[in-house]
């Protein structure tokens, strides 16, 4: 086998080298390209007999050839077989002078003239393409959910005759989902719940800029309807992809147990009595935002809070999660949690729930943010918030 010429090892070879489905070129002992493929043909389109008689070189940008060289010569004094990603990525040089990332391996073939490289080459172009959608699909998912944090209250508004607690747990990626608490120029307190509709960053910035929005003209108005009139007008111009969202926004009157809320398009909330019957669901007062910019919002009545009175806002995340069966969770479930568990903190009432969905959901992939805000009533009520 040693004693064998270049060319009775080339004509053994092109019987078969177009059955391989990676590019692949015999380099002679010089540096010179002897044989190729169709497959590397079309990778740097050019034909064989353009490509053969050139130097290897040819095939790499000027700026990386004397280096190339120098490597080529150093492997000629010590061949061996050289695995595909052994060695860092390459830059290879097309024909049309178009650059293109590249892998190779390398196999010495023992010619009586010296040894000869047998060459396989990988096209990494839809690879690297690829990796930078996944680079950039990460690079959004982290600023959406950086975005969705940078939201939240750090915790929830300790009022004197209440116990609050929100809890958000995002989905991947992130959803348009949130909660905020704020103070009303009235001495009330507001309550929002909002979702997004979509996923992903455009949905967050969406949310962000409605918040934003809700906070500053509740500086200066209390009025529920004037407020959400406000965060409508958000989706009209100002967000990069066009979406909607449904938001509920309750006040409390802490001195005196009054709570009034106005409901775009949001899931039902419920006011359960002390004895964990719901006494009061709270439907939707008006479509959801980003609709119509002529949208009127409309304002409950008052409802008067009790001792033991609990106050539930979910999202639709929880109510529509769904089993391997494919049924959802349900209002039912929900409540009767909320129910057995009506003695126990707000947070620790909302962190079983979420538990709780997460345990039946299991296995199936978290398709949408689970969030919820309740308030428990009980104890002197106070108007002072901290």
């Amino acid at each position: 086998m040693e004693n064998r010429t270049l060319q009775q090892w080339l004509a053994g070879l092109e019987d078969w080298l177009n059955f391989v489905p990676d590019a692949v070129m015999v380099v002679d002992p010089g540096g010179k390209i002897v044989l190729v493929n169709r497959q590397a043909e079309q990778m740097f389109r050019l034909s064989g007999t353009e490509l053969c008689g050139q130097m290897v070189e040819s095939l790499i940008p000027e700026r990386h050839r004397f280096l190339h060289q120098t490597h080529r010569q150093h492997y000629g004094r010590a061949p061996h077989v050289r695995a595909m990603g052994s060695v860092s990525e390459l830059t290879a040089l097309r024909g049309d002078g178009s650059e293109f990332p590249v892998e190779i391996s390398l196999g010495p073939i023992p010619a009586s003239e010296g040894a000869a490289v047998f060459v396989v080459i990988r096209d990494l172009s839809e690879r690297r393409r690829i990796e930078s959608v996944l680079r950039e699909h990460q690079s959004q998912i982290l600023a959406a959910r950086t975005i969705q944090e940078q939201q939240l209250p750090s915790r929830p508004p300790e009022i004197v005759g209440y116990d609050m607690a929100g809890v958000l747990r995002p989905a991947e990626p992130a959803g348009g989902d949130s909660f905020d608490f704020f103070s009303l120029p009235n001495g009330c307190l507001a309550v929002v719940v909002s979702d997004v509709a979509g996923q992903g960053l455009g949905s967050v910035k969406f949310m962000a800029a409605m918040h934003r929005r809700l906070r500053h003209l509740a500086t200066t108005n209390s009025d529920l309807d004037q407020i959400l009139q406000a965060a409508n007008a958000v989706g009209f111009g100002e967000t990069e992809s066009p979406t909607f969202a449904t938001a509920y926004l309750g006040s409390l009157n802490p001195a005196h147990r009054i709570w009034q809320y106005a409901s775009a398009g949001h899931t039902v909330g419920y006011v359960l009595d002390r004895h964990g019957e719901v006494r009061t669901r709270m439907e939707a007062t008006s479509i959801p935002l980003a609709i119509s910019p002529e949208t009127t919002f409309a304002v409950s009545d008052p409802i008067v809070l009790e001792d033991g009175d609990i106050i539930l806002l979910p999202t639709n995340g929880i109510l529509e999660s769904r089993n391997a069966v494919g049924e959802p969770f349900g209002a039912t479930a929900c409540l009767s949690l909320v129910h057995r568990m009506r003695q126990r903190p707000a947070k620790e009432i909302l962190d079983r729930l979420l538990e709780t969905v997460q345990q039946y959901s299991a296995g199936d992939d978290q398709v949408d943010d689970l969030t919820a805000v309740l308030i428990k009533v009980g104890g002197d009520p106070a108007a002072s918030l901290t």
